[in-house]
């Protein structure tokens, strides 16, 4: 069994409130606070996971070493002046040797540090990469801006395996109007999916030792790939533009749901197994995605 115990530390009297313990005796609380209060002192909030088999190595345990630190993250917020800009960094404290450094899509800069770690050395090791992190910022900023509007004209540039194509090279443009070439566009992404999910799945069927019920392109706004209960699975026609790695990772998602419907541990080890490196993919499509349109 596995709970989520969640304390809140309150500066101004220097205790934890709003305590939540599922499936575990009262005194479990206090210990947390102490280990709480002896690792790490600033705290905006603290979380750990309760598990019998790590978090005490015997039932009803009363001493503080006896608990795993491992389990225990605190979360606190920090500003600091990167050039002109003021930047919000949420600091991850846990029990870890190195600090690292994130930054999501959303411009969040996430700082993972050792329990106990000083404001000056979290500091410290941002300043120390404060020039990646603002290009990281100026990249996301413009993969976060609307696409350009199409051309749909003889050298008009879509994309396609991931690269810049003009667009006569991949349709015949002849004198036809903007709405009838989009169609034909669109005719073009569809029936290369196909061909190029008909190429690549077999291997991968073969690895994981599964095969679908049916197979089809369709157009969808939010998914680039899904599987339904009775096996039936389906591909964005628009993954035609993501380059062809992009597109064996989708695939391979949904041949994994055949063995695992949901996305429990279970299905991202058996992906991984597959494709080790599958949240550069993933993360491709978050980037990327919006500008695979038409």
């Amino acid at each position: 069994m596995t709970s989520w115990f969640e304390l809140r530390w309150r500066p101004e009297s220097m205790c934890f409130v709003n305590s939540r313990l599922d499936g575990y005796p009262a005194e479990t609380a206090n210990l947390l606070q102490e280990a709480g209060q002896k690792g790490v002192r600033h705290f905006a909030g603290l979380q750990a996971r309760a598990n019998p088999a790590g978090m005490w190595r015997s039932a009803g345990c009363a001493k503080l070493k006896e608990i795993n630190l491992s389990y225990i993250e605190t979360m606190v917020a920090m500003q600091i002046q990167l050039e002109d800009q003021i930047l919000q960094l949420h600091v991850q404290y846990a029990k870890r040797k190195k600090i690292s450094l994130q930054i999501d899509m959303a411009g969040l800069i996430i700082v993972k540090a050792p329990a106990g770690a000083g404001e000056e050395m979290i500091r410290s090791a941002v300043l120390r990469h404060g020039e990646w992190i603002l290009e990281s910022l100026r990249k996301n900023a413009a993969a976060r801006q609307l696409p350009a509007p199409k051309e749909y004209q003889e050298e008009g540039r879509f994309l396609y395996l991931g690269k810049e194509v003009l667009l006569h090279e991949l349709i015949d443009t002849g004198e036809r109007d903007p709405e009838k070439l989009k169609l034909e566009l669109k005719k073009f992404y569809f029936s290369s999916l196909k061909k190029l999910v008909a190429e690549r799945l077999p291997r991968y069927q073969t690895l994981l030792k599964v095969k679908p019920k049916s197979v089809e392109i369709v157009e969808s706004r939010t998914k680039w790939g899904s599987c339904s209960s009775d096996k039936k699975l389906t591909f964005n026609y628009r993954l035609a533009m993501a380059p062809p790695e992009v597109i064996d990772y989708v695939i391979i998602h949904e041949l994994c749901h055949l063995l695992h419907m949901n996305h429990d541990r279970s299905f991202w080890r058996r992906l991984g197994s597959v494709m080790p490196d599958y949240k550069e993919k993933e993360a491709f499509l978050a980037r990327q995605g919006q500008f695979m349109t038409l």
